[in-house]
C-alpha cells in the first residue's frame, strides 16, 4: 500500500505573460494540493507487477489556454480525480510488456464545467526490448475525447490513437544513437482543434552524456 501528499506552487511563464499578441500580464500564480492512495503488488518472483491508485488535486488560479482571442487565463480554482491502473509483465530479464488506463475527472469547482484538454480515458499499450547495448521501445497510445473552446462555444475534440516506436544504442558510456517514428500509424487527429497534427515523423540523433 503507498499513498502521498504535497503542495505546488507555479509562477507563470515568460511567454504566458509578455508574448506578443498571446501574453496576458494579469496572470496569477498557481498554487496547489494534491495527494494520492493506492497499491502495487508483486507476482511470479517479481515478474509480474499491478497496481492502481486514486488521486485527487486542487488548483488555485489554474493557467489554461481559453477563450476568444486565445489567450492564457487564470481559473479561480479547478479541481481534478481520478484513477490510475497499471500492469506489467517481464517473463525475461530483457523483455517487458507494459499497459497503463487513466480516468480524468477535471473541472472548473466554481462554474462545474469540465477543463479544457482534459481527456476523460487516456493509456498506453507498450513493449521494450533490451539486448547488450541496442533497446527498442513500441508504444500504442490512445487519448480520449476531449472539450474544447472554440469561437466561444464548447466543441468536442475527438480522440486518436497514435503508434511511437523507438530505437538506441549505446555506442559507449558517453554517447547514444536513437531513431525514433512518432505516428506511425499515420492518424489525422488535432491535438488542438483546428490545429492539424503532422502526419508520421521520423527522427534521426544522438545523446551525448557525462
Amino acid at each position: 500500500v503507498k499513498g502521498s501528499f504535497g503542495r505546488a506552487y507555479r509562477a507563470p511563464s515568460l511567454n504566458e505573460l509578455f508574448f506578443p499578441g498571446f501574453g496576458n500580464p494579469n496572470l496569477l500564480p498557481e498554487d496547489s494540493w494534491g495527494g494520492d492512495a493506492g497499491f502495487e503488488q508483486f507476482f511470479w518472483e517479481k515478474k509480474i507487477s499491478t497496481s492502481g491508485a486514486y488521486f485527487y488535486n486542487d488548483v488555485e488560479n489554474l493557467i489554461i489556454f481559453t477563450g476568444s482571442p486565445l489567450r492564457p487565463q487564470n481559473v479561480a480554482r479547478a479541481r481534478t480525480q481520478g484513477v490510475e491502473l497499471e500492469a506489467k509483465i517481464s517473463p525475461v530479464e530483457s523483455l517487458e510488456f507494459r499497459t497503463n488506463y487513466t480516468y480524468t475527472d477535471a473541472v472548473d469547482a466554481d462554474t462545474g464545467k469540465r477543463l479544457v484538454r482534459r481527456p476523460w480515458h487516456s493509456g498506453r499499450a507498450g513493449i521494450s526490448y533490451r539486448y547488450k547495448r541496442l533497446q527498442a521501445n513500441l508504444d500504442w497510445v490512445l487519448i480520449g475525447d476531449r472539450e474544447e473552446t472554440s469561437r466561444g462555444f464548447r466543441e468536442k475534440n475527438p480522440g486518436y490513437t497514435r503508434l511511437d516506436a523507438m530505437v538506441t544504442f549505446d555506442l559507449n558510456k558517453h554517447f547514444q544513437v536513437y531513431f525514433r517514428g512518432e505516428n506511425l500509424n499515420n492518424d489525422h487527429y488535432d491535438e488542438v482543434l483546428g490545429f492539424d497534427n503532422p502526419s508520421t515523423r521520423l527522427f534521426v540523433g544522438t545523446k551525448a552524456r557525462v
